[in-house]
């Protein structure tokens, strides 16, 4: 069952909305591994759910933060710790959007297998 979920673009919805630290972000920025798991653990948080799911990237058009377009990072956060998958994916935005959405709940079920 899905409790809930929070949209955070900005750098400023992450800090306040899902607690990623400050000093997280100057040092790594919004596009890392080190984000998405920090999403992840803080979506959980604020549901009060067993998993959080997290992604973070650049879907274009333009690149960001130094990273080249189809530059994602998914965060799982549940029981059994905090992971991120990182992602090169080609295509137009909606391509990498829905590649994301596939990957994210893709590492979700492999953490569910995992028990």
């Amino acid at each position: 069952m899905v409790l809930g979920g929070v949209v955070a673009y900005s750098p400023e919805m992450k800090r306040d909305l899902l607690g990623v630290p400050a000093t997280l972000i100057e040092t790594h920025g919004v596009v890392s591994a080190e984000c998405a798991r920090a999403m992840a653990t803080g979506v959980r948080a604020v549901t009060g759910a067993t998993y959080g799911v997290s992604t973070t990237g650049v879907a274009g058009p333009e690149p960001s933060e130094g990273h080249p377009v189809g530059t994602v990072f998914v965060g799982v956060d549940g029981p059994g710790g905090t992971t991120a998958l990182a992602l090169e994916l080609t295509g137009d935005r909606a391509t990498i959007q829905a590649r994301t959405v596939a990957e994210a709940l893709g590492a979700l079920a492999d953490r569910l297998a995992e028990g």
